[in-house]
């Protein structure tokens, strides 16, 4: 889960020319390493527990960010969340608000993975996801898009491309409406899941 998210904060970054080591960062992840934590279940339920030391440290749900901050030798400031299915949703609104308070830009990487079994029986998921935004309050001339979030109250959320269904229930591919509009450079307003009791709606201008 780790190589995952710091595989798209890095892509996120080659095209620009911010140094990593200056930039906050919000990780957001429904489930966190879900292979370290069934790995703890099965050793809590074994007679003699026997809990490794560096399967502990990576059972915290901030081991990622934890991981970027030591290989991009980064003091920034950094967050980690969870809000289950809508991990995007949430990793956005964060991101998107320290934004608009920090002269730089903000790191968003979202991240799950398949779990085990029988982990997978409470939330099946076939793949696993990744995506990272670079996020800052003023143009510097190499942006895809302006964004622009609101909270509504429509329940709804924007459905998948098509073809990318059998990623509608993976937390972190709640993102694909929003990639979808910035790929083909086009306008328009997307929702992407529940921050709170409203829904998260993002404009996307050119």
């Amino acid at each position: 889960a780790s190589r995952l998210a710091l595989a798209a904060a890095e892509e996120a970054l080659a095209a620009g020319d911010w140094p990593a080591a200056g930039l906050a960062t919000v990780f957001a992840s429904a489930d966190g390493d879900g292979a370290v934590t069934h790995a703890l279940c099965e050793s809590f339920a074994a007679g003699e527990p026997d809990v490794s030391p560096t399967q502990f440290h990576n059972s915290v749900h901030n081991a990622p960010a934890g991981y970027w901050g030591i290989a991009t030798r980064s003091s920034r400031p950094s967050t980690s969340l969870a809000a289950d299915r809508d991990s995007f949703a949430a990793g956005l609104f964060e991101a998107a608000l320290q934004a608009t308070l920090e002269p730089d830009p903000v790191l968003l990487v979202a991240f799950d993975l398949p779990l085990p079994h029988p982990l997978a029986l409470m939330r099946p998921r076939r793949h696993g996801f990744a995506v990272a935004l670079l996020l800052g309050r003023e143009p510097r001339g190499r942006e895809l898009a302006a964004l622009t979030l609101g909270l509504e109250h429509e329940p709804a959320a924007s459905p998948l491309p098509p073809g990318l269904e059998t990623l509608c229930d993976h937390p972190a591919a709640r993102a694909l409406p929003l990639l979808a509009l910035l790929a083909r450079s086009a306008q328009g307003e997307v929702r992407l899941g529940a921050v709170g009791a409203r829904q998260l709606a993002v404009r996307c201008e050119r």
